[in-house]
């Protein structure tokens, strides 16, 4: 198997595209949308591609949940 070397993004797209920071998770950026009437989506992505999405009735629930998400990444590393 043939390993990809990647590339960090830029840190200014990734702030313009995910415009949440949270100390906790100090590599990862976050946003959340609402898909539909009363469900939100939560997003968070990293400079090197990982990224974490949950779906549900409360943004801000899904948003702590995402950074949790998030910090078990860092922890598998």
């Amino acid at each position: 198997m043939i390993k990809k070397l990647v590339s960090p993004v830029d840190i200014r797209e990734l702030e313009a595209a995910y415009p949440i920071e949270d100390a906790r998770a100090p590599d990862w950026r976050f946003r959340y949308k609402e898909r539909s009437p009363g469900c939100y989506v939560a997003e968070g992505r990293d400079r090197w591609g990982r990224s974490c999405s949950l779906e549900g009735g409360d943004p801000d629930p899904l948003l702590e949940e995402c950074v949790a998400y998030a910090l078990s990444f860092q922890k598998a590393d």
